[in-house]
């Protein structure tokens, strides 16, 4: 005749599980971790000769936004900080051989921000690196921070609203 089960064999089989399935779940957690640094956390491959186009309009934010939907969705917003950051960074590149600089209008009525970017464009020529600056509407902004480029083009059909 076979004896029953002690409870107590049976309640120390219950944490081998238990602690079994939480250490195969940390350990696929952790792979899958390393996995998406290796994908997403590298830095971008950047070729030689590049040119660093700047898009800059809008309400040239401050602060970037808190919305996490957003910044899941790979949507974020450029702010004064991360343009100038970025131009920065782009002086001492050896891979950046000059900067594009697409004015699409601002709505924000504060010039501090324009000349923020403006001033960061002047230091970025002193790396003796091109600025080039291509407006589709000249505005009196869009034009102010055009004027610290190498040349300004405007389309032909455009004007120059200043």
């Amino acid at each position: 005749m076979r004896e029953a089960p002690d409870n107590s064999d049976m309640a120390r089989r219950g944490l081998v599980i238990v602690f079994t399935l939480l250490g195969v779940a940390v350990f696929v957690s952790l792979v899958g971790l390393a996995g998406l640094y290796f994908l997403i956390g590298r830095e971008p491959s950047v070729p030689a000769n590049a040119v660093l186009t700047l898009t800059v309009g809008g309400e040239l934010a401050e602060v970037a936004p808190t919305d996490v939907v957003a910044y899941v969705r790979g949507a974020r917003t450029p702010t004064v900080r991360n343009i100038v950051d970025n131009l920065r960074k782009a002086k001492v590149d050896g891979r950046i051989s000059a900067v594009l600089l697409k004015a699409t209008g601002f709505s924000t009525p504060y010039w501090a921000k324009v000349q923020e970017i403006r001033d960061a464009l002047i230091d970025f020529r002193t790396s003796k690196k091109p600025v080039y600056a291509y407006l589709e509407y000249g505005g009196d902004r869009d034009y102010y921070l055009a004027s610290a480029a190498d040349k300004v083009f405007l389309t032909p059909s455009s004007t120059l609203d200043l």
